[in-house]
């Protein structure tokens, strides 16, 4: 429970980040990088994604945009965390090369291909 805690606050970081920010912004670094993501776990896989989600539908208390989360909101919609997990591995099967890479810029990239607007 404490990592899916802690795996919010740094994706509610990486939302903030993704609005256009009215001053430079630096994503902190996340607790994984696509190679230990993909070394979790299913159960862990899964807890990555629902933590992830939370995080990002938590990010307009930290005053994100609300315009710029409806795209993944209209994404899943339905959608179980195992379907997330399938995208996240997806998107690493596909992209190897950036398994060294912070998880939480690689979920949101797997997010953005995997949920067109």
């Amino acid at each position: 429970m404490i990592v899916l805690t802690v795996l919010t606050g740094v994706l509610i970081a990486a939302v903030l980040c993704y609005a256009e920010p009215k001053h430079p912004v630096e994503i902190k670094k996340g607790f994984l990088t696509g190679n230990s993501f993909r070394e979790l776990s299913y159960a862990g896989k899964r807890g990555y994604a629902m933590g992830f989600l939370d995080g990002a539908f938590m990010s307009p208390i930290f005053d994100a945009p609300k315009k710029e989360l409806r795209w993944i909101e209209t994404c899943v919609v339905g959608m179980t965390d195992e379907q997330v997990v399938a995208i996240l591995d997806k998107f690493l099967a596909n992209n190897p090369a950036r398994w060294h890479e912070q998880m939480n810029i690689l979920a949101w990239a797997a997010m953005k291909e995997g949920c067109p607007r």
